[in-house]
């Protein structure tokens, strides 16, 4: 039953995030293993084999988890240590973070699309040409989607945001 749970909702996964987050935030001296570049290069080559082939699989029931461990070096990687192997921290990745809340909300939409728009077409589902349309098109409509529904709400939301500070410089005199 424990299983089950664990296995429907993702619990175990986000817990490993928690753990991230504990290890960094405490300093924690496993810290010093996850920067290490050679666990790095063999967390990367971990993803990369998993997009191409498969996710590692040892035991069914623990392969998520040890899959998570792997990605989880990454993201600590990329986002907390200056010594990263590989920057996200460019003019590609950061207009992909301005449009990625278009890429989640279109991109089931997208696949849904093309693949209905191949399949009628009597074109077989071939993933070396369909990942690349589906992809392109997701990126164009999230991109319209940002430029002229996004942003003229997030200038709304800035232009009647109140800012709180504190008030520092109050002094009481009695």
């Amino acid at each position: 039953l424990l299983y089950k749970f664990l296995g429907y909702t993702r619990m175990d996964i986000m817990c490993l995030g928690a753990i991230g987050a504990y290890l960094f935030y405490s300093k924690n001296k496993l810290l010093k293993l996850i920067y290490r570049k050679e666990l790095q290069i063999i967390s990367w080559l971990v993803l990369f084999y998993s997009i191409i082939y498969m996710p590692l699989h040892f035991y069914s029931f623990i392969d998520r988890e040890l899959n998570a461990i792997f990605y989880l070096i990454i993201i600590l990687n990329v986002s907390t240590n200056p010594n990263s192997i590989i920057s996200l921290e460019n003019r590609t990745m950061n207009f992909i973070g301005k449009i990625s809340y278009g890429i989640y909300v279109y991109h089931m939409i997208v696949i849904f699309i093309i693949s209905s728009i191949l399949t009628s077409q009597n074109f077989s589902l071939n993933h070396f040409i369909a990942y690349p349309i589906v992809l392109f098109f997701t990126i164009l409509i999230a991109w319209i989607s940002y430029k002229y529904f996004e942003s003229p709400f997030l200038k709304i939301k800035n232009k009647y945001s109140i800012i709180k500070s504190s008030n520092t410089s109050q002094s009481t005199t009695t």
